[in-house]
């Protein structure tokens, strides 16, 4: 009766396991699901708390170093876009009327492609949107002075200037000035 055993395991199933060329079982594959076999019921049961077996010790630190590792990827993944991704983003994000992120990345994609018009237009429209005048006046004239045929930063730094007189940029061929004296300090030192 050699077919027996093979008789038998298409039968029951996975219940049974080979071991060593012998065919055997494991009571605990027998079981309903969910029963606890005799050694598991045996043992004392720990409460489950609030949060479960996730604070157990032996849980808690490979969690951990889980974690850690996924915020490690996801920096070294933010830290790896090049200047044209920080600029498609900046883009998205100023049409979305989120300024401030724009401007975060705009001011990170500058640093690696500081000779970018378009970038620094970008970032002046930006600051004029937020309410940084100054700002927005730097960028215009440096967007101008990389590109001074632009129309569009042209255009643009025409009407920052005409919404915004109070700002007065310094002419092309006239040196800027020079910040106020600081006011002497009281008592005439």
């Amino acid at each position: 009766m050699t077919c027996a055993p093979e008789a038998l395991r298409r039968l029951i199933g996975r219940r049974f396991v080979e071991t060593g060329g012998a065919l055997g079982y494991t009571p605990a594959l027998l079981l309903p699901r969910g029963a606890l076999s005799p050694t598991e019921a045996r043992r004392p049961r720990r409460s489950a708390g609030m949060f479960g077996r996730i604070l157990d010790h032996h849980l808690l630190r490979p969690a951990a170093v889980l974690l850690l590792v996924l915020i490690a990827i996801q920096a070294r993944a933010a830290s790896d876009l090049t200047p044209k991704q920080l600029m498609r983003f900046g883009v998205e994000a100023a049409r979305q009327g989120l300024w401030r992120e724009a401007v975060s990345r705009w001011e990170r994609a500058a640093k690696d492609d500081a000779s970018n018009p378009r970038l620094r237009n970008n970032l002046a429209v930006a600051y004029e949107s937020l309410g940084r005048f100054a700002d927005a006046d730097r960028e215009y004239r440096e967007a101008r002075r990389l590109s001074p045929d632009s129309r569009e930063i042209r255009d643009n730094q025409e009407s920052f200037l005409q919404m915004h007189s109070e700002i007065k940029t310094p002419d092309a061929g006239a040196p800027a000035a020079a910040p106020p004296a600081a006011p002497p300090p009281p008592g005439g030192r």
